[in-house]
Formats: structure tokens, C-alpha cells, sequence
């Protein structure tokens, strides 16, 4: 960890579905000024960005960020294209932004001359291809590593867990542990990471990017003819085509680091900052008032309970 850089300590828990990953439950408890932190229940909430002009032609269920099994349930998105893309396809849906929207807010210095790699990242079941293809990012960081006072990679803590980092290590760059999903800090983090560093270089869009952008990053993605990340498709994005975009649509942002600008104001209408509704009417919306609180407390005693009744020797 390079001790120039000031981030919040990992705190783990056990989300109980995808909605809640990356702490989106504990970000909109905190925002709330709720007591108790509460988890987000019967409700899809989509927790990475999802490109706006992408949206006619992807799959609901990928809108949602997870497979949709109830579909009385409520989806919270980012943006009303979103949310009236759903509701067309039977879906009830409500555009809120994403819970980076919720994150507070963070008061610290800029660094000049910082420079935050952030490659591709997959997971365990999307594994990330490592070839001749990839170095030419790697290269291309090495290249530019004179140009900044401080150089780091970012990486998911899915690819440091299938010690990916150590392709960057070996070339001498040192490796930050990013996004992870059962951690309740980890947007935070983000947040952090992305209000300390000047420009942020990146061989893919994504999530991180609109993310660092709307904390007021500058923005750099390789641009390199005939570059390609290569991701492996599990079994639920066969036939979806979230890993498909058109790179023209994103001109503006491939552009050499040194040349990189902000783009404050598209990433946060991109995640839906301007749909942000009140504390009063996300409180309604999440169900989290006072009635459905000591319902859920009543639940949790009650299977805490049968845990114990049922597995008595």
C-alpha cells in the first residue's frame, strides 16, 4: 500500500444477495442516518453503471446487475432510460442513481502528478486472458511511468485473489487491492482513491471509470489500434451483450494520459445523480421504515431461533 495515499480499513461483511454487494446497504443506511444498518430485501438494485445507449438492446436481467427471479420485485437503476426500458418489459423499476450516488462527502487533497492504472477486471467466474495482447497496455504504463510523481495499479480483489496483480508486480508497480464485494467500504474506498489521484488510465470502460470521472478524475482509456481485453463469458452472460460497446461512442475519453481531461458532469448524469430522490422517499421506497424494521427484527429472531431448535443434537 503506498503510505502517500490516504484510504478507510476494509470492513467485511456477508452480503445476503448481489444488490447488496460492494456495501451498497450499509452506503444508504449511513446516507439515511438510519441507527441500524439495513439490508436491502425483495429489491434488485443495480450496483455497477450500465451504458445508456446500450440499454434497448441488453438483457433486463443484466440491467439489474443479477438474475431476476421474482418479477413483482422492484429494480432500482440509475437512470430513467433504465427504469422505462423495465417497466416497457413488465418490470416495476424506479430510477434512483447508483449507490456511489450516496456516498458521502470526502474532503482531501488532490495529488499532482498521481497516476492510477486501473486494468480490466474479471472474476472468478469471468477470468481475465492473459497474452501478448495484454502487455501492450503493461508496456504502455511502463512507458509513461517517468512522466508522474506516483505511479499505482488498482486491481480487483478477485484478480489479486487469483494473483493476476503479479504481472504488474514483477514490471515493479505497486498494487492497491480495489473493489471487493464483501466489503463494506469498498465504494468508499473508491471514492477515495479517485478524489486523491490526478489521472486515471485504463484499458477498459467501465464502472471505474464513470466512478472516477464523477469524482473529478481526469480520464485516459488506451488507445492502441486493434487492442482488445479478452474475458472469458460465464454461463449468464452467454447471449447478453453487456462486454459489447462501441468505442466511437467514447471518443472523447481515449486519449493519452498526458492529454487527459475531466468529465465530471457526463459520469454523474451517467449515474444518475440527478435521480436521487429524497431521504423521506427513499426511505419508502427501500421499505425501510419503522413498521418494516421490527418485522425484519421479528424474522431474524425467528430463524436465529429455528437454527438453534433444529440443529439441537
Amino acid at each position: 500500500m503506498n503510505n502517500c495515499i490516504n484510504l478507510p480499513t476494509e470492513k467485511r461483511y456477508k452480503p445476503r444477495s448481489i444488490s447488496n454487494f460492494y456495501g451498497s446497504n450499509f452506503i444508504m443506511s449511513k446516507y439515511l442516518e438510519l441507527f441500524f444498518i439495513r439490508e436491502l430485501q425483495n429489491i434488485y438494485c443495480q450496483h455497477g453503471w450500465i451504458r445508456k445507449e446500450s440499454v434497448l438492446e441488453e438483457d433486463p436481467e443484466v440491467i439489474a446487475s443479477e438474475p431476476i427471479l421474482n418479477k413483482r420485485n422492484l429494480i432500482l437503476v440509475a437512470t430513467k432510460d433504465q427504469e422505462n426500458f423495465l417497466i416497457r418489459h413488465g418490470f416495476k423499476s424506479k430510477a434512483i442513481g447508483l449507490p456511489y450516488c450516496y456516498l458521502p462527502e470526502i474532503k482531501i487533497q488532490r495529488k499532482k502528478d498521481t497516476f492510477l492504472i486501473m486494468p480490466v477486471h474479471g472474476s472468478r467466474d469471468l477470468p481475465v486472458i492473459y497474452n501478448e495482447n495484454y502487455d501492450s497496455f503493461i508496456n504502455k504504463c511502463k512507458e509513461l511511468r517517468k512522466s508522474f510523481a506516483i505511479v499505482d495499479v488498482c486491481m480487483h480483489s478477485e484478480d489479486i485473489k487469483q494473483n493476476n496483480h503479479q504481472v504488474w508486480v514483477r514490471e515493479g508497480f505497486k498494487v492497491i487491492k480495489g473493489a471487493d464485494t464483501h466489503d463494506a467500504n469498498s465504494l468508499l474506498k473508491m471514492k477515495y482513491l479517485f478524489m486523491q489521484y490526478e489521472t486515471v488510465f485504463s484499458d477498459s470502460i467501465g464502472s471505474h471509470i464513470v466512478y472516477a470521472a464523477s469524482s473529478g478524475a481526469k480520464i485516459s482509456l488506451f488507445n492502441e489500434a486493434n487492442y482488445k481485453h479478452l474475458i472469458d463469458k460465464n454461463e449468464f452472460y452467454r447471449d447478453k451483450k453487456i462486454l459489447k460497446y462501441d468505442p466511437k461512442i467514447y471518443e472523447f475519453l481515449y486519449c493519452s494520459p498526458l492529454s487527459a481531461k475531466k468529465h465530471k458532469s457526463w459520469a454523474q448524469n451517467e449515474l444518475g445523480f440527478d435521480n436521487m430522490p429524497s431521504k423521506k422517499e427513499l426511505i419508502a421506497i427501500l421499505k425501510w421504515n419503522l413498521k418494516n424494521f421490527i418485522l425484519d427484527c421479528l424474522m431474524r429472531l425467528t430463524r436465529k431461533f429455528l437454527r438453534i431448535f433444529f440443529n439441537k443434537d
